[in-house]
């Protein structure tokens, strides 16, 4: 699928729902693939819009949102069919519609990095924000710390995306990530701190844990290092379910294809390697490991025709070691042939 090419709105909103078929889950990840960082944050905030709201504020949501992606072809490839409302007089009516104007903006932010800032502004109307995010993105080969309103610390992973208030509101402290941090939270348990992914949700209250959530990819982590955290997963009806409940130094891991999930126990070298921000691949494939090195260095990776080991392994880097120190590593252990340039790498038998 080619950058320009519009994407079905009607795949978006059926993923939004929990509802979409293969082909249009395979649709969307093939759109988000070529510009994730323009294309996963508008999803994002498509399914919030449903996941937040009930029927009918939802649908009507979703009126706002037709009349948006009405002024945007480029982006949206055709509209959807959108279920009348059924409202108890107009003054209902009115006061739902100035209440969805605004959310709906809100939740359209990633579109005004378009250009586009004075069309959405005209089509969904004036109004203030009863909320302002804050986004936080990181190219391939970039990391980022955030101090969050709170106190509380993320080191956010190359290739991530990380939303969050301006300031918590009481009683919640909610972020949305896409990608991989490692948080750590200041303790406040009258304000129980959580962590939104498109496929888990991590619920804490005070503790340093890392999640890795990559779009595309076959599963999805949550690792404690210290406290406790609750790790849900959004079902088939769109809605969050209890997975576990994590103790340090386990690791949940959700395999998306099978929707499945383990715990594992992780060494306390492990932990603390993570603690610190080390590169580190538990039990991993070569393809594996070579996703996480083309995000932490900003590089492309090719293997040889038929070449697809299967063996497994694991590895730790500081951060200080360049690629071509890694890849040296990575040699002896496989037993491959790998090589290195400045900006891509090569694995052959």
């Amino acid at each position: 699928m080619k950058a320009s090419t519009p994407v079905n709105w009607q795949c978006l909103v059926h993923i939004a729902k929990g509802c979409a078929t293969d082909e249009e889950q395979q649709q969307a990840e093939a759109w988000i693939g070529t510009a994730p960082e323009e294309h996963q944050p508008i999803l994002d905030h498509i399914v919030d819009l449903y996941q937040r709201r009930n029927d009918a504020e939802a649908a009507l949501g979703e009126r706002v949102l037709q009349k948006v992606a009405a002024g945007l072809p480029g982006v949206f490839a055709e509209m959807p069919v959108v279920v009348p409302i059924e409202a108890a007089g107009g003054k209902r009516w009115r006061s739902l519609f100035g209440k969805w104007a605004v959310a709906a903006a809100a939740a359209l932010l990633l579109l005004l990095t378009f250009g586009r800032q004075g069309l959405i502004r005209d089509m969904i109307g004036a109004g203030h924000h009863e909320e302002t995010w804050k986004v936080v993105c990181t190219a391939y080969g970039q990391e980022a710390t955030v101090a969050l309103p709170d106190g509380s610390a993320v080191r956010l992973a190359p290739g991530s995306r990380l939303s969050y208030p301006e300031h918590f509101k009481a009683g919640e402290r909610q972020v949305q990530l896409t990608g991989a941090a490692f948080f750590d939270v200041r303790k406040n348990p009258r304000q129980p701190f959580t962590v939104q992914t498109g496929k888990l949700f991590t619920k804490v209250l005070g503790t340093s844990f890392e999640v890795v959530a990559y779009p595309g990819e076959l599963q999805s982590t949550v690792t404690l290092i210290t406290g406790k955290v609750l790790v849900h997963q959004r079902n088939s009806r769109n809605q969050w379910q209890a997975l576990a409940c994590l103790t340090p130094n386990k690791k949940l891991t959700l395999k998306h294809q099978t929707v499945t999930f383990v715990v594992d126990s992780i060494s306390n070298r492990t932990s603390s390697d993570i603690r610190d921000g080390r590169l580190v691949f538990e039990n991993a494939t070569l393809a594996g490991i070579a996703a996480g090195l083309e995000r932490r260095f900003n590089i492309r990776t090719r293997f040889a025709p038929g070449c697809r080991p299967a063996k497994h392994i694991s590895a730790t880097f500081d951060q200080s070691m360049s690629l071509q120190d890694i890849s040296l590593v990575l040699s002896r252990v496989s037993g491959l042939h790998i090589t290195s340039g400045k900006d891509s790498m090569y694995i052959s038998y």
